[in-house]
C-alpha cells in the first residue's frame, strides 16, 4: 500500500470514519510486518506500560508523522535496533486499533473519543438490538454491525457487513447512515433491509416504508416503499424494481423466501441460515460433464417459501423438484446430481 494512501486511511481509522472494509485493510497492512519487528514489542513485562503509552498517544497527532519516519527508516535499513523500533511500532499498533481491542472486547475507541460497539451473529443465529436513538435492528445470520455508544449531534452512523433489517426512529435533523463496504444508505426515519456480504458480488436494499437514498461512488438511487435495488459488482450495474418488500424481509420472522433466485445464491444463504457447508458433485464419469452439470444446477432459479423448517425439509423440497439427492453429514451436506434426470426440470418452484 502506498504511503500517502495508508496515511489517509489511518486518519479515517483514528477519526472513527473508516468502513469495516477499510479497517480490515489497515489490519492487513499491520500483519504484513515481519515477526522480528512485531516481537520486539512483545516483552510481557512491559505490556501494561506499553498499552498505556499507546492509548495516551491516540489523540497526540503524532501518529502519521511517526509513520512517515518509520517508512523512511525501513527504506534505509530493514531491521531496527533497540528501543527506537519499539517507539515506532507502538504508534503503528495504535494506528491499527490493537489497544482498543485490548481494552474493550466489544467496544472500540476512536481518536475522537467515540466508543464503538460491535455486535455479530454466527451462522444459524439471528439477533435483535436497540440502537442509542431507539432505532431497532434485526441482524441476520453471519453478520456484523458497528455503531457508536452515543450518536453524534450531526448524524447517526452505523457500519454493516451481512444483512440487517432497520426500523429507524425518525429525526429530520439527524440522518441515519448505513455504510456497507463502498455503499451508503441514508434515511431520516423509515424501515428497510440491507444485504451486503463481501464474499458475494451483490449489494441489495429493500424498502418496507418511507424513502431511502443509496449511493456508491458517483452513483445514487432513491427508493420508496416496496422498491428494491440490486448492485452487481460483476458488471457495475444497478437494477431497481418494484417488489413485495415483505418477501425480502420475511427472514426476520423465520421465513425462507427465494423469488426466482439462482441456486448459487440460495446455497450460501442456506449455509448461513443453518450453519452448514454445502458441497455439490456429479456422478458422471466424464470430468467435463461433471463440471457442466454442477454449473448448470447452480444457475437454475428457484422459488421457495417456507417458515421455520428444518434443513432436511428444505433440501427435500428442492431435491424433489430439482432431481438431486443429498446426504447430511454432521455440519456438511453433499448434494449429488443425477445426469439422467438433470434436464427434466429447468426451474425449481416449491412452497
Amino acid at each position: 500500500m502506498r504511503q500517502e494512501k495508508l496515511e489517509k486511511l489511518i486518519r479515517k481509522y483514528l477519526k472513527g470514519q473508516a468502513s469495516l472494509e477499510e479497517q480490515q485493510k489497515v489490519d492487513k497492512w499491520y500483519t504484513s510486518f515481519d515477526d522480528t519487528e512485531v516481537l520486539m514489542v512483545g516483552d510481557p513485562d512491559n505490556k501494561e506500560e506499553i498499552r498505556k503509552k499507546m492509548f495516551s498517544n491516540i489523540q497526540s497527532g503524532l501518529v502519521v508523522q511517526r509513520l512517515r519516519d518509520h517508512y523512511a527508516a525501513r527504506r534505509k535499513r530493514r531491521r531496527f535496533i533497540g528501543t527506537s523500533v519499539a517507539a515506532v511500532l507502538l504508534l503503528v499498533l495504535v494506528a491499527t486499533g490493537v489497544i482498543s481491542r485490548y481494552y474493550m472486547k466489544q467496544s472500540h475507541f476512536s481518536a475522537a473519543g467515540i466508543v464503538y460497539v460491535d455486535r455479530h451473529t454466527e451462522a444459524g443465529q439471528k439477533r435483535t438490538m436497540t440502537l442509542p436513538d431507539g432505532s431497532r435492528v434485526r441482524l441476520n445470520a453471519g453478520s456484523e454491525i458497528r455503531f457508536p455508544e452515543k450518536f453524534s449531534k450531526e448524524s447517526r452512523n452505523v457500519f454493516l457487513k451481512g444483512e440487517a433489517f432497520f426500523e429507524v426512529t425518525k429525526n429530520p435533523s439527524k440522518p441515519f447512515i448505513v455504510t456497507s463496504g463502498q455503499f451508503t444508505t441514508s434515511v431520516l426515519g423509515t424501515s428497510f433491509n440491507v444485504k451486503y456480504y463481501p464474499e458475494e458480488d451483490q449489494m441489495q436494499v429493500t424498502v418496507a416504508s418511507g424513502k431511502v437514498n443509496v449511493t456508491h461512488e458517483d452513483n445514487a438511487v432513491i427508493l420508496e416503499k416496496n422498491q428494491r435495488v440490486v448492485f452487481s459488482s460483476a458488471d457495475s450495474a444497478w437494477i431497481k424494481r418494484v417488489v413485495t418488500a415483505q418477501d425480502y424481509i420475511a427472514w426476520k420472522d423465520g421465513w425462507l423466501v427465494f423469488q426466482n433466485e439462482p441456486l448459487d445464491e440460495v446455497m450460501p444463504a442456506l449455509e448461513r441460515w443453518y450453519g452448514v457447508k454445502i458441497v455439490t458433485k456429479s456422478i458422471h464419469e466424464n470430468p467435463k460433464i461433471n463440471k457442466f452439470l454442477k454449473v448448470g444446477l447452480l444457475k437454475r432459479r428457484v422459488t421457495l417459501k417456507q417458515q421455520n423448517q428444518s434443513l432436511s425439509a428444505v433440501l427435500k423440497a428442492l431435491g424433489h423438484a430439482g432431481n438431486f439427492t443429498y446426504e447430511m453429514r454432521n455440519d456438511s451436506v453433499m448434494i449429488t446430481i443425477s445426469p439422467q434426470k438433470f434436464y427434466l426440470n429447468k426451474d425449481l418452484v416449491t412452497n
